[in-house]
Order: structure tokens, then C-alpha cells, then sequence
């Protein structure tokens, strides 16, 4: 027979579990909308700046890992993929040699920094449909 105090422990136990899956939930919303955030920035990524987005890829993988082996395998490719970033931000840290860079007639062609869309770019227009606000 199950008394009334561990019947009120249990519920008391489950509304914390359900608080924590919804505190969890809100956590990775905010996160998602914070990752939305860099990729609409217009700022320009520097080493600093990429070495923290990379740290914070491994942190979800890490974390996402804890559901399974399954879901560690199938991460094993963002933890690979965030390593070979982070060796060529390093790469692109060093100086090059002179002989490295492009050029027109034994002349060094210097490259201007690539630029994204812009905080202007209002979308692909498809015919049928209004264009986004």
C-alpha cells in the first residue's frame, strides 16, 4: 500500500522532471534562435569569433551525445568537421608564402574580403507570391 506522503513525493518528483524538460526545451529554443542571430550577422567572423561557435557546437554535440551510443555516432561527423575547422582557422592564421597567392603574369593578385547578402537582401522572389516584408 502507498502511503499519502509517497504519493506526494512522487508527484512532487514529477512536476520537477517536467519543469526541467520544459527549462531544457526553452534552453535550446533560445539557443537556436541565438545560432539564427550569427548566421544573419553581418559583422565579420574572426578567429576569436569562430573558435567560440566551434566550442559551442562541440558543448551541443557533447550534450546530445548523452542520448545514446546511436547519437554519438551519428555526431561524430560535426566533432570531425569542427576539428578540421578549427586546423584551418589556424592555417589561415599563418603567414603565406608569396608563392601560395594567385597571380597575373608573376604578379600577385591581391583578393578583396567576400562579402554575404547584406542586411538588404529580401529574399529569392518566386513568381505567385509577394515579396517578404
Amino acid at each position: 500500500m502507498t502511503s499519502n506522503s509517497e504519493v506526494s513525493l512522487q508527484l512532487h518528483t514529477d512536476r520537477r522532471r517536467e519543469q526541467a524538460d520544459e527549462d531544457l526545451r526553452a534552453q535550446a529554443e533560445e539557443f537556436a534562435d541565438r545560432a539564427c542571430e550569427l548566421a544573419d550577422s553581418t559583422a565579420r567572423w574572426t578567429p576569436p569569433a569562430v573558435e567560440e561557435a566551434l566550442a559551442a557546437v562541440d558543448i551541443v554535440a557533447e550534450a546530445l551525445g548523452q542520448l545514446g551510443p546511436a547519437a554519438v555516432a551519428a555526431l561524430a561527423p560535426v566533432t570531425a568537421g569542427t576539428a578540421e575547422m578549427r586546423r584551418l582557422v589556424q592555417e589561415a592564421a599563418l603567414p603565406r608564402p608569396a608563392s601560395s597567392r594567385p597571380a597575373v603574369n608573376g604578379v600577385p593578385v591581391a583578393r578583396s574580403p567576400r562579402r554575404g547578402l547584406g542586411p538588404g537582401w529580401r529574399g529569392i522572389r518566386t513568381p505567385g507570391r509577394p515579396p517578404p516584408l
